[in-house]
């Protein structure tokens, strides 16, 4: 199951631009991977190779890792944005 918390900082990645893609059509890749354990689990990275956002729990099959991957991929789009920072 997708966290709020790593929807949240997924959308944060995309609205702040630069942080995300550091040159024009820089593109994110996620990757889906099996730990020393056997949980399956998933980070995002940019272009530049660079771990934008990881999973905060390990799944137990990789199809329950694949949803939590659609989740993000279609949630992050209409996520809501909360700036807590108190910076102007």
């Amino acid at each position: 199951m997708l966290t709020r918390r790593a929807a949240l900082q997924v959308a944060a990645l995309a609205l702040a631009g630069s942080s995300v893609a550091e040159a024009d059509g820089a593109e994110l890749q996620f990757e889906l991977y099996r730990t020393r354990n056997g949980e399956f689990r998933w980070r995002l990275k940019s272009a530049n190779g660079r771990i934008l956002a990881q999973s905060s729990e390990g799944y137990q099959s990789r199809a329950g890792c694949l949803t939590a991957i659609e989740r993000i991929r279609t949630g992050a789009a209409t996520a809501t944005f909360e700036d807590l920072s108190g910076a102007k």
